[in-house]
């Protein structure tokens, strides 16, 4: 029986051993220093890497959820070993309970992805560290992050515009004979009742509440194992991520 990637993460963090040795991390080089001739400017970093940095922050969580996910997956598969796929899962756990304005921050590492892998590589080395990346690419760990993102807020839209259709309705219902003037063309027309003008607002809302139940379809996609273009010969399991990550269903790519 498959479990749950919550049951999944919590039966590691028991399991795991509280002696386990932290091991030693070599010097490592920057992604700056592989491609760039020189290190980002100081005016880069005060404009725009700090300041677009709680944008990006905010993302954290799903960030996590998604590396957990992707481990998971892997260690099922066999492409990681189970006491791999354990240290890796056991560093994910401590970060997830890292609040986000806690996160220490590298501008010098670039993109959060890279802030989390330098993480990982602080706590777990490079070598086991970066067997998390195995079959995916920071093309379709972003896109998947970005959805999971925004999923999560068109939920949390749907929702409040719930509780206002709902007060709405209430209050019509309380105001069922309150007589008021109707208007049209900007003039006194019909007489009618409070109670249905409030409904004919509650109306509008429930077209609005149509509309992002068909966004909500078209963000809840998981295109996790695209990679960075046309997928990966890694024997992944989409389905099994998919799941994880909320039974979401998977986004065709070529095959």
């Amino acid at each position: 029986m498959r479990r749950t990637l919550c049951s999944y993460t919590i039966s590691v963090a028991v399991e795991l051993e509280s002696s386990m040795k932290k091991p030693e991390v070599e010097p490592e080089i920057l992604l700056t220093e592989a491609r760039l001739s020189s290190p980002p400017a100081d005016a880069l970093i005060k404009y725009y890497t700090f300041p677009g940095w709680p944008a990006r922050s905010v993302r954290c969580a799903n960030s996590n959820q998604v590396d957990l996910a992707h481990t998971v997956m892997l260690a099922e598969q066999g492409i990681l070993t189970p006491n791999v796929a354990k240290t890796i899962l056991q560093a994910l756990i401590e970060l997830r309970g890292t609040e986000p304005a806690a996160f220490p921050i590298d501008p010098l590492r670039g993109s959060f992805l890279l802030q989390v892998e330098a993480h990982l590589f602080s706590r777990i080395g490079e070598d086991i560290g970066g067997r998390m990346h195995t079959g995916r690419s920071r093309i379709d760990q972003g896109t998947t992050v970005r959805r999971l993102y925004e999923r999560n807020r068109i939920l949390d839209v749907m929702e409040r515009l719930n509780q206002f259709r709902g007060a709405l309705i209430e209050k019509a219902t309380r105001h069922s004979r309150a007589i008021m003037p109707g208007y049209t063309h900007m003039q006194q027309a019909q007489p009618w009742v409070f109670g249905h003008y409030l409904l004919s607002i509650a109306a509008r809302l429930a077209e609005d509440f149509e509309r992002l139940t068909q966004t909500y379809a078209r963000v809840n996609l998981n295109p996790r194992g695209a990679g960075g273009l046309s997928g990966t010969s890694w024997p992944l399991n989409r389905h099994r991520t998919t799941e994880l990550l909320g039974s979401v269903p998977c986004w065709r790519t070529p095959s």
